[in-house]
């Protein structure tokens, strides 16, 4: 008698899969997931069709995730600060959305969603015009998104990255500002 499939594997195997890349310093590997979550190599690949499909599914968990984690927060200070920390954090799973080219999986319109988001947070929360706002979103992504590659490039943070961290957040607030304003 076949055993039944259980409802929760799908999520059992992604959150495998995101702990083995942080414990694996950002590798997956098929077998170690399927012991890991107590099942064989090919009722993984039932639910993910290659290893490619696998981490396109860990890079979508982490694109909701940190889109969630921004709007979570009630100033647009705290949500630049909430993507600075998220990337902290997770660096593997940034990694997945916005690393080197042999890593990174985030499309163009992966990014447009992204900017989209944060270009209505900024209109709402500045009272910039709906389309000066979106071109604003990009220049604050720049920012968050340079600081953040700096951050991971040393494997441990420096005494700096506090500095490092307002400064960034400062410029953000600096991008959406009504020009004049200090």
């Amino acid at each position: 008698m076949a055993r039944p499939s259980d409802p929760n594997l799908t999520e059992q195997i992604l959150a495998a899969a995101r702990d083995m890349l942080a414990s694996q310093g950002g590798k997956v590997q098929m077998r170690a997931l399927a012991a890991k979550v107590g099942t064989t190599t090919p009722t993984i690949y039932t639910r993910f069709k290659t290893k490619e499909h696998l981490l396109a599914a860990l890079k979508n968990d982490a694109s909701r995730r940190l889109k969630e984690t921004m709007s979570k927060e009630t100033t647009f200070r705290d949500a630049c600060r909430a993507y600075l920390s998220f990337a902290e954090n997770n660096p593997y799973e940034y990694g997945l959305l916005f690393g080197s080219r042999s890593q990174r999986r985030t499309t163009e319109s992966d990014l447009e969603a992204l900017l989209a988001q944060l270009g209505n947070r900024i209109a709402r929360d500045s009272g910039l015009a709906p389309d000066l706002a979106r071109e604003r979103a990009f220049q604050v992504w720049l920012v968050l998104h340079g600081a953040s590659t700096t951050r991971l490039a040393d494997k441990k943070a420096s005494a700096w990255w506090p500095r490092v961290q307002v400064a960034c957040i400062d410029a953000c607030e600096a991008l959406i500002a009504p020009r004049g304003r200090k």
